[in-house]
């Protein structure tokens, strides 16, 4: 679908869409013209463009889906989905991706490329001008556009460190539990797993996943892991180790 397409589309709907959409223009012009990084809006700005919905074929979709989960994830989701509990059903729209000619309508409209597409907003990140979000803001399949905001730092409070606990204490602690926690007593004492290791609890056979700005995967705390899976948010890629583009002490 081509932009040029879309838009034409808009001219055959009924006149109260039209005053609607004339009236909706305007609103968003005033606000387009303070979110350009020019004085005009030329540079660009970056966009969640949200979209009204899955596209056509999407319960098709979800059942094809459906059809190739595995017996463990079905498991998982029957016993601890709350989509489950409240409806039966073991999936969602937000199981599906955006859709891709969505996505293209979008991407003929601009000169930039869309930089992500999020399947739990039903989105894309992408750089517009101020006129193309205008012309993006038209299509049919566009619900909303929101100004992607820029996060600024914070400046780090120091605090005190807390006091280590004596040897003793330690010692004395770790007397009481059924493993040797060794250096990993205090802090695993904090979560309450050696209690949960008394009353049987392993969580052998348990995924876990662990969310960081990073690892090293040679380290020794990670020798003895079975990782399954590992992904880059940032990169869009399965390398969580550093790479050309990271801060080289960000998991010192």
């Amino acid at each position: 679908m081509s932009c040029e397409l879309s838009l034409r589309r808009q001219q055959y709907q009924p006149l109260w869409a039209v005053l609607v959409v004339s009236l909706a223009l305007m609103l968003f012009s005033g606000s387009m013209t303070l979110a350009g990084n020019g004085a005009d809006g030329s540079q660009g700005d970056l966009y969640w463009v949200f979209f009204t919905d899955r596209g056509p074929g999407a319960e098709a979709a979800l059942e094809q889906l459906e059809e190739a989960f595995t017996p463990r994830r079905l498991e998982r989701l029957t016993l601890r989905s709350p989509l489950y509990r409240q409806t039966g059903r073991i999936s969602d729209e937000h199981d599906l991706p955006v859709n891709q000619a969505y996505l293209g309508a979008v991407q003929s409209c601009a000169a930039g490329d869309v930089r992500y597409a999020s399947r739990w907003l039903n989105a894309a990140s992408i750089l517009l001008t101020t006129e193309e979000a205008r012309t993006v803001s038209l299509l049919p399949m566009v619900r909303r556009l929101a100004l992607l905001r820029p996060m600024k730092s914070i400046e780090a409070v120091p605090a005190e460190p807390a006091p280590p606990p004596t040897v003793a204490a330690t010692a004395s602690a770790g007397e009481a539990y059924g493993f040797d926690y060794g250096a990993s007593l205090t802090q695993l004492m904090m979560l309450r797993v050696p209690e949960a290791h008394d009353m049987g609890y392993s969580g052998s056979g348990v995924i876990v996943c662990c969310m960081d700005t990073g690892f090293r995967t040679d380290h020794q705390a990670l020798q003895s892991m079975n990782i399954v899976a590992q992904h880059d948010f940032i990169f869009g890629d399965g390398n969580t180790q550093n790479e050309d583009g990271d801060d080289p002490g960000q998991h010192r």
